[in-house]
């Protein structure tokens, strides 16, 4: 599970680059956003986030390998069609733990920290109509000022091929690709096509040049 926030000022600045796949939507950011999540849930369906934390070094245990749910906040597009964002875990947590919290820091948990209730597998049956809760809990802002750091910067670059979009993943020191097909993201290849010709006419020949 992913929860994806786009922060302020996220969205791609004006360019001349003919070859960019997000300059092609800078015109609908609504429907970029969609593309851009729909990414983003392809690569976790895939397990792509965890199997980029566990391949990292760690000097005792990771909060990034302690769950396989994630908080991502979209900062900025940038050059290279990269986009950058933070990536936060997420904690799920008993519905007791706002008052334990309180009780310990003598403050009320941020409830910007709180992603939702997730559904909770328990051993055994329940009566019907009984259901278990967790609160799901985004790490990165509960424990912002831990000595483990709870946030990390993750860019996704992408690149338009023939099948589709090639999504690149990099954190830290590790990479990971996978490709994503123009159906799976629910994008006819012909609009691509079309949406590159278009802008192609407004840019002025010396940008093709540059190009």
């Amino acid at each position: 599970m992913i929860k994806i926030d786009f922060l302020a000022d996220w969205a791609p600045r004006p360019s001349n680059d003919v070859n960019s796949l997000l300059q092609l939507f800078e015109d609908d950011l609504n429907y970029l956003k969609k593309i851009i999540r729909k990414i983003m849930q392809i690569v976790d369906a895939r397990d792509y986030f965890y199997s980029i934390f566990q391949a990292m070094n760690y000097a005792g245990v990771s909060p990034f390998i302690a769950t396989h749910d994630y908080c991502i906040k979209v900062k900025r597009c940038k050059e290279e069609d990269t986009v950058e964002t933070n990536i936060s875990p997420i904690y799920h947590l008993g519905l007791e733990y706002p008052d334990h919290y309180k009780i310990k820091h003598g403050k009320h948990l941020d409830k910007t920290a709180i992603v939702g209730l997730i559904e909770k597998p328990v051993a055994g049956t329940l009566p019907p109509g009984h259901t278990c809760y967790s609160y799901g809990v985004d790490a990165g802002i509960l424990f912002q000022n831990s000595s483990i750091p709870h946030n990390k910067t993750l860019d996704l670059k992408l690149q338009k091929i023939p099948e589709g979009i090639l999504a690149s993943l990099s954190c830290d020191t590790q990479t990971s690709s996978l490709t994503i097909s123009w159906k799976e993201i629910e994008i006819d290849s012909l609009d691509i096509t079309k949406k590159e010709k278009n802008r192609a006419k407004t840019l002025p020949a010396e940008d093709w040049a540059k190009n």
